[in-house]
């Protein structure tokens, strides 16, 4: 498993929080053979916990992913990492009903990283 800490500064959108979340990515090869892993976490309003991002325009909100290896083990040395985040807001349109009324969202292109052998 690989541990990921993600920072996101987003901006406000109308309305009350609803959802949000955050995934990375890796890639790494070894010899001929290229190995991946990902993970994410997110949160829902209609569920046990808030979003798990504060979008105020100032806020440095930390996400922390586990990322799972799809095939392989990933070993000491460079690999390529990237990271995606969105965020939406809603309003009640009835009991269990919600009505989404502004996405936010962005992504990292692939960047260099290393791992500790």
């Amino acid at each position: 498993m690989i541990t990921a800490s993600i920072t996101v500064v987003c901006d406000p959108l109308p309305d009350t929080p609803f959802a949000s979340g955050a995934w990375v990515r890796f890639r790494q090869t070894s010899g001929k053979q290229i190995y991946t892993a990902s993970g994410f976490t997110d949160s829902f309003s209609g569920g046990p916990s808030a979003p798990t991002l504060t979008c105020d325009g100032v806020t440095q909100n930390t996400a922390v992913v586990q990322a799972l290896p799809d095939q392989g083990p990933f070993h000491g040395g460079p690999a390529l990492v990237s990271a995606f985040f969105f965020y939406q807001t809603a309003i009640s349109c009835g009991p269990g009903c919600f009505q989404t009324t502004g996405n936010e969202g962005g992504s990292t292109p692939w960047l260099r990283t290393s791992f500790r052998g």
